[in-house]
């Protein structure tokens, strides 16, 4: 690091100037004046060919490059890559166009359908790949891939989630569903298809640029950089995408070109219409993409946050670059980061260009079928490439049958010849008359005799079977697979049989994904770039619901805070979901009825009934509060909700206050039973006072009275004694 070490702590190659004349030069006009522009090419050539060409000395205008010499040079360096891209390919583009030309129609071989058209015999194209075809586009129109975005590197997730419905927006308003059906059909047909990125205006009167997801309808008008192996091509370096014009379109297209007519008997001209640039007054034009890299400065700033400030000034970005907390070192790198760039040229000249995008490959997507390598040779097909066999003798033996079958209604007569001498014609003919009488020569003695029509072979029936089951083994798409009756007798068989064929045919999804997903990320890297103003737009969720969104502003959405990742998933469509959840949501309301209270409204709304949607928003008002909730509502519900709870609430009131009351009625009376029970007490203990007085009065008196007997018994007792001691004294 201390290579790149400058007297400020900030890294920078030595000796180089981050704002210097070779880091800008791309962004100077390469040294032209405004002047100097407009009496040049129609397009500039690359700067790498312009460093090529640059003058010792100014010219006698000034001009710091040879213009003419840098476009010659490129266009012929274009010219070669077209040309090797092609030789290297062109077996299997061949292949290819065969492939495509087979699936239309064209399925007899030329030789033996001139003979048969010669001598009148039936040539019928009983196509069966039609259906095979339809079955693997089929299976992915019904589970459709959907991109998602993810967080990463200091993401947020609300914004992850407007990535997200920016990049659907961008699919419905650009019909992505035809670009990727598209390249799928050309993927299975022929094995190669692909789909492209462009950039346009948001209309003629605005500065507002979209992305946009454009079909490639002509699987051959995409040629491949010859060194690419990745199958989406993330990996080529170039590519090009044909068109071809008119001499009338042409001119119309680009007036301010420099050819003015296709004819010419030099010997460049001829060598151009032997490469196929100009073609019976047409003549090709090409999107050139190339994969270009720049050197850049990145920095990380204090927050964590990585940021390209190759086109500022130190003492701007220097502030906030962060510092390695051991070394004080602040995180800075020169790096060389990719973009692509794109010129439109018909082999000459260059029509328009350059057009460049910040992405690290270029904007065009291939999708694959089969792709095997013997040794250096890459073989790539699709389905039809080995179904061709079978079909073509599928086709023989239907037209061999068909023409037996024209041959037995024609009668056959076996006749002496002077039975039916000058009435032959009459025999001969018999078959396409109205006439039911046929008059012969008695007098042969033999009348003519007519012989049963020829049998049917049966091998040409069985060869004719034959070679359908020979498609559907070679395509391992079987009568369940096709919705056939088979021999399957359980439904555990029949699941089994369709899931062979599909796993037969996942290589074509799997392809198709990868495309979309690597398209995604470069929508994702683009995002930031194309919506890099203050602006509304629209974005969808999940259920293709739409919502307003505003960006750059202060109270918007900032696309460049964080990192995020791009990934796929694949299922069946909202729209299948919902019917397939409608249907389960009834099968468990029968099993289940007292759910149908709590669940009425999402019930309804998932049903596919007129006004489904009114009706459930009715229901959602009526649920007891606290089952929905408050931001799931409309504002219409949620004063509905409002007044339902402010009803509830006064019947709790009434309710409670009824209760209060009864609760205190109870405590009185509870009173007045207490104070009659303390009454009663107290009487009852004033009883029981009195009992107890009057039972010791009568003891009391008992006592007193036992008391006076025994007194009066002692005094007895003392006068007896008293009265004998006299007498005895």
């Amino acid at each position: 690091m201390s290579d790149f070490q400058d007297d400020e702590g900030l890294l920078r190659p030595q000796g180089e100037d981050l704002n210097s004349e070779a880091e800008t030069e791309e962004d100077d006009a390469f040294g032209l004046t405004p002047d100097e522009m407009d009496g040049a090419a129609i397009a500039m050539p690359p700067s790498d060919y312009l460093e090529k060409h640059k003058r010792a000395t100014p010219g006698e205008n000034g001009e710091l490059y040879d213009i003419q010499a840098a476009t010659q040079e490129f266009l012929s360096d274009m010219r070669q890559d077209y040309q090797d891209d092609s030789a290297y390919d062109q077996d299997n583009r061949e292949a290819a166009v065969e492939d495509l030309e087979f699936t239309a129609g064209d399925q007899w071989p030329a030789d033996i359908a001139r003979e048969r058209d010669a001598k009148g015999l039936p040539r019928l194209t009983v196509n069966r790949l039609v259906a095979y075809i339809g079955i693997v586009l089929g299976q992915y129109r019904r589970n459709k891939a959907s991109i998602r975005v993810l967080p990463d590197e200091a993401g947020d997730k609300d914004v992850a989630r407007i990535r997200q419905g920016l990049i659907r927006s961008i699919e419905k308003l650009s019909k992505a569903n035809i670009a990727y059906n598209t390249a799928h059909q050309n993927q299975v047909i022929c094995g190669d298809g692909a789909f492209k990125i462009e950039l346009r205006y948001s209309d003629d009167s605005a500065f507002d640029q979209d992305i946009r997801i454009v079909q490639i309808p002509n699987a051959m008008a995409v040629l491949w950089d010859r060194m690419s192996i990745d199958p989406t091509g993330k990996d080529a370096g170039h590519c090009f995408i044909e068109d071809y014009y008119t001499e009338k379109q042409f001119k119309e297209a680009f007036p301010d070109a420099r050819v003015t007519s296709f004819d010419g008997g030099s010997v460049f001209s001829q060598g151009m219409r032997g490469q196929g640039w100009y073609e019976a007054q047409t003549v090709r034009v090409v999107e050139y993409w190339r994969v270009r890299d720049r050197m850049a400065t990145l920095i990380m700033t204090t927050d964590g946050d990585t940021q390209d400030v190759t086109d500022l000034d130190v003492a701007v970005w220097g502030p906030t670059v962060a510092r390695n907390p051991q070394t004080g070192q602040p995180y800075v790198r020169r790096v060389r980061l990719k973009y692509a760039e794109m010129y439109l040229s018909n082999g000459i000249e260059l029509l328009e260009g350059p057009f460049m995008l910040p992405i690290n490959r270029v904007p065009v997507f291939r999708v694959v079928g089969w792709e095997v390598y013997v040794g250096e040779k890459r073989n790539r097909w699709g389905l039809v490439r080995f179904l061709k066999d079978p079909q073509r003798m599928h086709n023989y033996w239907r037209s061999v049958i068909a023409e037996k079958l024209m041959k037995a209604p024609k009668a056959e007569w076996l006749a002496p010849d002077n039975a039916v001498e000058g009435r032959e014609d009459a025999f001969r003919d018999a078959a396409g008359s109205d006439d039911p009488l046929l008059i012969y020569n008695a007098d042969a003695g033999v009348p003519p005799q007519k012989m049963p029509p020829a049998e049917m072979e049966g091998a040409l029936v069985q060869e004719a079977g034959m070679a359908a089951q020979d498609i559907r083994d070679v395509s391992n798409l079987h009568e369940a697979s096709l919705g056939i009756q088979g021999n399957e007798v359980s439904g555990k068989a029949l699941n089994a049989r369709q899931e062979s064929g599909e796993a037969g045919i996942q290589v074509y999804q799997d392809n198709l994904n990868s495309a979309i997903e690597e398209s995604g990320r470069v929508i994702n890297a683009l995002l930031p770039y194309v919506y890099d103003t203050a602006r509304t737009v629209r974005i969808l969720g999940d259920d293709d619901a739409e919502t307003i969104v505003r960006l750059n502003d202060e109270d918007g959405v900032d696309l460049n805070v964080g990192k995020y990742d791009v990934t796929i998933t694949t299922g069946p469509s909202y729209a299948t979901k919902r019917r397939e959840a409608g249907e389960a949501m009834l099968n468990m309301v029968n099993a289940m009825p007292q759910l149908m209270g709590v669940t009425a409204d999402l019930i309804v709304e998932a049903q596919d009934w007129p006004d489904a949607d009114k009706i459930s928003e009715r229901l959602r008002t009526q649920l007891p509060p606290g089952l929905v909730p408050a931001d799931d509502l409309t504002p219409e519900q949620q004063k509905a909700r409002q007044a339902m709870e402010q009803k509830a609430q006064a019947m709790e009131q009434l309710e409670l206050r009824g209760k209060v009351a009864e609760i205190s009625m109870k405590e009185n009376q509870a009173l007045d039973y207490e104070a009659r029970a303390k009454q009663a007490t107290a009487t009852a203990a004033k009883s029981l006072a009195e009992i107890d007085f009057e039972r010791i009065k009568i003891l009391s008196q008992v006592e007193s009275k036992k008391l006076r007997d025994a007194m009066d018994s002692i005094r007895l007792v003392a006068e007896m004694t008293d009265t004998g001691d006299e007498n005895y004294g």
